[in-house]
């Protein structure tokens, strides 16, 4: 069991947002603690948290948005998520609070969403001690022993959530990029929309602030959009500020700032790059694929960076390039971030992968897809073929194992001769 508490200061939005799932049969009302009637409408639900938190408003953050997220192997009915969201609010001193319990049913595991307030009825304010991080953990360990839940961890769950990635025309489009946002924006450290875009990507979503020169970016604005499996624009684009966080250019131009001193801490920089370092020197893998996949087991992923959808078309003008995606500190670093060392073009170099991508196309066990590309290939200057590398190195990835699942198949006939 894994609880995210977030505090906000828009009890309406808030609000807006979970009665919202319900309209649109995501999610379901399990009911509510400390209300004074049973059947409950929009009014009701509004104005009791509402008038607490007029009691105190020096508090700006005084509305708690809660989800608890369960293993995806546990079978928990209504009732039972309930009387867990009950002893999960006596555990966090808000037995006596106001409180709202919804059963959400748009992810790939089972959760619920709580809103309540941290103003009490006699206007002091519920002390944050209890929502620290360590304590919420030995909460939900309680929880899980008593209610035997299959334990979930930070690791496991931010791991899995790609498996849950946005599949466009299978789940409203809006709800599922606001559920992305919800996580993306307040976990990871991102400096641009770039480097937001490297994470967002990897759920099928980008942040667009359209063309150079267009009137979307004269004006500063930004939209949100679907992309299918292959990384193309899908559907139509939704604006920031009809979004649930209002994720607006002001709003990440903010954390970009905050976001500065955490990707600058010498420790992050220095395990991504010993990490990726201990990778190269071993030296066990024969393709781009198996290199990244081999990272994707230390957590970190590898998202390259196609001129089609970069925000800055004048960065890295040269092509293709990656991100590196640290999950384990939620840290994004393009390629040129961490030094000449760690490009795309040296990491190929450097694996011995640009020499084999092209005896390969000579031996034409790889195939060019134009006929411009053999000039290209004959180019002197390696940073000119990235792009070329890059659509090789996919080629290359499926070549090898179809090379692999033919051995076992020989080894096989071999065998069968023998007897």
């Amino acid at each position: 069991m894994l609880s995210i508490v977030k505090g906000s200061r828009h009890t309406r939005q808030t609000l807006e947002y979970n009665e919202q799932k319900l309209k649109q049969e995501q999610a379901q009302f399990l009911g509510a603690f400390n209300y004074w009637e049973d059947q409950l409408q929009w009014d009701d639900k509004y104005q009791r948290l509402h008038e607490l938190t007029l009691r105190n408003e020096r508090v700006q953050t005084h509305t708690a948005h809660i989800s608890l997220n369960f293993h995806p192997g546990d079978d928990l009915t209504n009732q039972k998520m309930k009387i867990i969201a009950a002893q999960y609010l006596k555990a966090i001193g808000f037995a006596d609070q106001p409180a709202l319990v919804y059963r959400h049913l748009d992810a790939g595991h089972p959760h619920l969403h709580i809103v309540s307030t941290n103003i009490r009825p006699d206007g002091t304010r519920i002390s944050n001690d209890l929502r620290a991080p360590f304590h919420l953990r030995q909460v939900c360990h309680r929880l899980e022993q008593n209610y035997h839940l299959t334990p979930v961890t930070q690791r496991y769950h931010l791991k899995d959530t790609h498996t849950i990635k946005l599949k466009y025309g299978q789940t409203a489009t809006r709800t599922r990029i606001d559920n992305i946002l919800n996580t993306v924006l307040e976990k990871y450290a991102y400096t641009s929309v770039d480097h937001l875009n490297a994470v967002l990507k990897l759920y099928n979503v980008m942040a667009d602030q359209g063309s150079e020169g267009s009137m979307l970016r004269h004006n500063r604005g930004l939209y949100y959009r679907a992309l299918d499996d292959e990384g193309r624009r899908i559907g139509a684009p939704i604006k920031a500020s009809a979004l649930d966080n209002h994720p607006t250019l002001d709003y990440l131009e903010q954390k970009f700032k905050q976001n500065q001193t955490i990707v600058q801490q010498h420790t992050h920089r220095q395990y991504l790059t010993a990490t990726i370092e201990w990778n190269i020197l071993r030296r066990q893998d024969q393709t781009l694929g198996q290199f990244t996949r081999r990272l994707e087991k230390d957590r970190i992923h590898v998202v390259p960076d196609p001129p089609n959808l970069r925000q800055h078309p004048t960065q890295n003008p040269d092509g293709h390039g990656f991100f590196f995606v640290d999950f384990e500190h939620k840290t994004i670093y393009r390629d040129t971030d961490l030094g000449e060392k760690y490009t795309a073009l040296a990491i190929f170099q450097r694996l011995g992968l640009d020499q084999t991508l092209e005896e390969l196309v000579h031996k034409q066990q790889l195939h060019l897809s134009h006929p411009k590309e053999a000039s290209l290939l004959r180019d002197p200057d390696p940073q000119h073929k990235l792009h070329l590398y890059m659509k090789l190195a996919q080629q290359h990835d499926q070549y090898i194992k179809a090379l692999e699942s033919e051995q076992p198949q020989k080894h096989r006939q071999r065998h069968h001769l023998s007897l």
